[in-house]
This record gives structure tokens, C-alpha cells and sequence, in this order.
């Protein structure tokens, strides 16, 4: 870089600050975020909210390898009162986590459930239950608008059980803490009937109750 500026530097002001541009081919993008130390000297600034948003300094496998037990995460951020800016730290995830953990675990035992599981992209999925050499995906929302809740976790869904990976997916759920409204049902049927995906709701209501709603 040094060597491509040598011609320039001389005409630059002593103490004036500039920036660099790029040419957009030679921009290398990676696919897999490159997880960076918040203690790193050459990031100087907090824009890059996402160096201090990583859930782990995660090496991704090469497959999906399932891992039993619970294991908590602190950081999980949600989107208050349906706005884009998301600032608002969910209390109430960590909750739903264990009391649905405790539950499956009572369904499917000890060895068969587990929080936290990593996929090959470096993300982690809430809860995993295994069923032979099929799995469930459990994705946790707490928005207050069901529309929400089934927006953002399904794609967090689809993306677990399809982007590079090789697990077999038996059903998605998605957790949340209100009631599965008529047109969010029918919405959910819809995905099952038309385009084959399975799909479903549970909720872990105010009370920590546990409801599976049948779908069609």
C-alpha cells in the first residue's frame, strides 16, 4: 500500500487527514464472518457493532455436530415494539430457553436435548432435540407482535437447516411468548401445506406455560 502511495504522499499536507477507496473487484468478501478481539489496536472505533455482538470466537466445523446439555447465552438481543433498531437486551429469552429445555428434556431425555448448538456459519441455534439421525430446530422470539416473532425466526430456521450444511431437519419451531393468532395460523398452514416446510409454533406463555399448537 506503502509503494502504490509513494507518488502521493509528498503532495499531502502535513497532519491532513484522508481516506482510501477501493475498486469494488478487488473487494474480498467473506461468506463466513472473520471473528475480530475487541482489544484489536487497529479498530479504533465502536461503529462495527458486531465485533462486540459475537455470540463466540467460533471455529466453524465442516458438518453440524450436535452437542447435549445446557449451556446459556446472555447477549441475545431482540427488536423492541417492532422497530428496526436493535437495542433492547431480552430478559425474558433466557427464560424460555430453560423452562422449554427442561421440557423437551422430560420428552426426550438428558442425551437428546441441547442449547446452543453451532452450525458450519458460526451462528447457534436456541435449542436442538435429536431424533436418530434427524434433528429438531427450536428458535426463540419475543417480540409482542406474532407477525414478528415467525418473521425473524423462521429465516434464522431455513438458514440452520439449509445454508452449507448437511443436518437432517425434521421439524423448525418457532418459540414465542404470545398467543398463534388465526392469521398466523393459517399463515404457518399454509407454508406446511404449499411449499412442503414443517413448520410449528410453541408458546411459553407468562406463566411458563407450555402450548404446542396442532397445525395442519
Amino acid at each position: 500500500m506503502q509503494e502504490q502511495l509513494k507518488d502521493y504522499i509528498e503532495k499531502i499536507p502535513t497532519g491532513f487527514a484522508f481516506n482510501l477507496r477501493y475498486r469494488p473487484e478487488n473487494l474480498r468478501k467473506y461468506d463466513i464472518l472473520k471473528p475480530v478481539d475487541r482489544k484489536e489496536p487497529n479498530v479504533k472505533t465502536s461503529y462495527y457493532t458486531s465485533l462486540y455482538n459475537l455470540k463466540t470466537i467460533f471455529k466453524p466445523e465442516d458438518h453440524f455436530v450436535f452437542q447435549p446439555g445446557y449451556r446459556t447465552e446472555g447477549t441475545e438481543i431482540d427488536v423492541p415494539n417492532g422497530s428496526s433498531h436493535r437495542s433492547h437486551i431480552s430478559k425474558r429469552h433466557p427464560v424460555i430457553q430453560k423452562v422449554l429445555y427442561d421440557y423437551l428434556v422430560k420428552e426426550y431425555g438428558n442425551g437428546n436435548v441441547g442449547t446452543e448448538n453451532s452450525t458450519s456459519i458460526g451462528t447457534e441455534i436456541d435449542i436442538v432435540t435429536k431424533h436418530g439421525d434427524e434433528y429438531d430446530l427450536y428458535e426463540i422470539k419475543t417480540a409482542l407482535d406474532i407477525r414478528l416473532c415467525i418473521r425473524e425466526a423462521l429465516s434464522q430456521l431455513l438458514e440452520y437447516g439449509l445454508y452449507r450444511t448437511d443436518i437432517k431437519v425434521r421439524n423448525y419451531y418457532i418459540v414465542g411468548s404470545i398467543v398463534l393468532t388465526d392469521d398466523a395460523r393459517n399463515y404457518l398452514n399454509a407454508l406446511r401445506k404449499k411449499y412442503h416446510i414443517p413448520v410449528n409454533y410453541i408458546q411459553v406463555d407468562a406463566e411458563n406455560e407450555i402450548h404446542e399448537y396442532k397445525l395442519i
